[in-house]
């Protein structure tokens, strides 16, 4: 069965959440540095993130498996491969209207916040969307 909860939770650091993808039972998985979609599995540590805030109070989410932080790696991908809560893995989270939340990357922390989707119709990897008129 998958977790409980609307996706409506608030972020809270040291808390451990699941990244789904619109309610689906499919959740962000760091598979060594890289990225997939997979469906939930109870305890599942690879799909756990660690929401850690910075002084400065940004976001990042650490894998519990890799402890690494889920980012940007300058060409585009998301991906978990730094261990430190830098500008390159600040996270933006807008709540929706209908519940959950958008997830969006800074990529170099220049303002123009861009969001997480799915790369191609039913792959397993996810990629860093356009922003609106750009």
């Amino acid at each position: 069965m998958f977790p409980p909860g609307r996706g409506n939770d608030t972020l809270d650091g040291g808390d451990i959440y699941l990244i789904s993808v619109f309610g689906t039972d499919e959740v962000l998985a760091a598979v060594g540095e890289d990225l997939r979609l997979q469906k939930y599995k109870e305890g599942q540590w690879s799909q756990m993130w660690i929401c850690e805030i910075n002084g400065d109070n940004r976001i990042g989410m650490r894998n519990r498996h890799t402890e690494r932080f889920l980012g940007w790696d300058k060409k585009d991908k998301i991906r978990c491969v730094s261990r430190k809560n830098d500008p390159w893995e600040w996270l933006t989270f807008d709540r929706l209207g209908l519940g959950g939340y958008s997830l969006m990357v800074d990529p170099g922390a220049a303002g123009r916040h861009r969001p997480l989707k799915r790369a191609v119709g039913t792959s397993p990897y996810v990629k860093m969307g356009r922003v609106w008129g750009t």
